[in-house]
Formats: C-alpha cells, structure tokens, sequence
C-alpha cells in the first residue's frame, strides 16, 4: 500500500476524515487529561469520592491506539490541566473548591511536590 493511500476512520454520520488524508505527515493523536487528578488514585476526582473506574476505563483503549499511532509514524501530543507557579492563573473559588476536597491546586502533593497532583500522566 502507498504511503498515501485513502485512510479512513469509521465514525458515525461518515468517516473520518472526509477526504481519505490520514497520514502521520497531517495528523496527531491527541490525548487529553489523562492525568493524576482526572484518573488516578488520591486525584482531585477520587478525592471528590466519584468511581474512578469511569474516567480509568479509557485508559487501556487509548494505550492501544498510542501503540499503532508510534508503529505508524503518527504524532502524539499530551494536554494536561496546570497552573503558573504563582497560581496567578487560577480562579479563587476554584482553588476553594479544590481545598474543601483535599486535593488543593497547588497544595503539595503525595510526592510533596505542588505538581504532584497533576504532573503525572497516564499514557504508555
């Protein structure tokens, strides 16, 4: 197969993308928050006493595709939710929130680094 044949991703009203041009040259993987605070034990989530189970299950899908994205050449690009240090961006109430739970944004964390909660990500 060319290096530049149609590709295409099974989705739903069509597939995607619309024109056949899925190739490492146009495309990123995309892994958003998968971090401490969003999926792990001890993050501001399990903190807030919801069932992790829910934000850990698309751990193992998304390593799967991490794993054929690398063997394709594809890029992969990680987001994940932070502060500046002096937390000058960071909205009062929510900080509040975060404190009212036990998983302070920029509280020190298990590590006692302030970071700690949300540094760590969960990727392969």
């Amino acid at each position: 197969m060319s290096p530049h044949a149609k590709k295409f991703v099974e989705a739903d009203p069509y597939p995607w993308p619309f024109n056949g041009e899925l190739h490492p040259e146009n495309t990123v993987f995309l892994v958003i928050d998968m971090q401490t605070d969003f999926c792990g034990p001890g993050g501001y989530v399990d903190k807030m006493g919801y069932d992790l189970s829910l934000t850990r299950a698309p751990i193992g899908p998304i390593q799967n595709v991490l794993h054929a994205a690398r063997a394709k050449g594809f890029h992969i690009m990680h987001t994940r939710e932070g502060h500046r240090p002096d937390l000058a961006d960071l909205p009062k109430n929510k900080r509040w929130r975060s404190q009212r739970i036990g998983a302070g944004i920029g509280d020190a964390g298990p590590g006692g680094d302030a970071r700690a909660w949300t540094v760590e990500s969960y990727r392969s």
